[in-house]
């Protein structure tokens, strides 16, 4: 990987964290990366999305002419309401709200691979940037998912 590029990972169930900050060193995010336990529970997709507009992609994270982009990966359908008295039915709004704000304010493009078959594609797509057929895709499994997704995505 080239030392311009820098990748980190952000885990979530309920919550969201960064437990691998930005790094151009792959050998060592991908070794990190395997050695990541599953994390199980239950699911929030706007957390992530909340912790990406507000500790990830910041006027200060910016680089000039960096291109901004979020691999957005689940197993999963929201299970959880997304804040304290707001109804779990409100969620795909929520969604794509915080992915508009992303890609608006920060300029970032979010590509979500749902994996699985317990997905709620709206709320995916919801997350994904338009158009879908860029940035959305859904497998059953991680073998499919890699025999289906080139380099150029």
């Amino acid at each position: 990987m080239s030392t311009d590029v820098r990748v980190g990972a952000n885990f979530f169930n309920n919550i969201a964290k960064l437990p691998i900050p930005f790094t151009s060193d792959l050998d060592n995010l991908i070794l990190t990366l395997r050695n990541i336990p599953f994390i199980g529970g239950t699911t929030n997709l706007v957390a992530p999305l909340d912790f990406l507009l507000s500790d990830v992609f910041t006027d200060s994270t910016r680089r000039t002419g960096a291109q901004r982009v979020v691999l957005f990966l689940t197993d999963g359908r929201q299970s959880v309401m997304p804040y304290p008295n707001v109804d779990i039915n409100e969620t795909e709004a929520i969604l794509q709200d915080r992915s508009m704000q992303l890609g608006v304010s920060q300029d970032v493009r979010i590509v979500v691979i749902g994996l699985g078959d317990n997905l709620d594609e709206a709320q995916l797509r919801a997350i994904a940037t338009d158009p879908d057929e860029s940035n959305y895709f859904k497998f059953t499994t991680f073998d499919e998912a890699e025999a289906n997704i080139d380099n150029s995505t």
